[in-house]
């Protein structure tokens, strides 16, 4: 006995989605609040691309306090030169260069 096989036509039916060949993470480096979306669902980006606007208000109010610190520290030096003892000017210009190194990176930051 010979099996016998039917031929007959299969169609799928439903909704047919495509679905991208991979899939990759987004992180952000920095927390904060979503001001602005650059980009929509399902919008095709490369590397690099921006997505989001982050706000920038604590990051611009940290360079200003940063900026605040700096003008204190070079005061304070400068009234230091005028007439101190060089232990106390070499202090000072260490928190010199510690506040514009701080001052640099939260720029940097923004």
């Amino acid at each position: 006995m010979v099996p016998a096989f039917l031929l007959y036509r299969n169609e799928a039916g439903g909704q047919v989605g495509i679905l991208p060949a991979a899939r990759g993470t987004v992180v952000a480096r920095t927390d904060g609040e979503i001001v602005k979306i650059y980009v929509d669902h399902w919008d095709r980006v490369t590397q690099g691309t921006s997505l989001v606007r982050l706000s920038e208000c604590v990051e611009l109010s940290n360079v200003s306090i940063s900026q605040a610190l700096l003008a204190g520290t070079r005061a304070t030096l400068a009234k230091l030169e005028a007439g101190a003892q060089s232990e106390e000017i070499d202090v000072s210009r260490a928190k010199l260069f510690r506040s514009e190194a701080t001052a640099v990176y939260k720029k940097a930051d923004v």
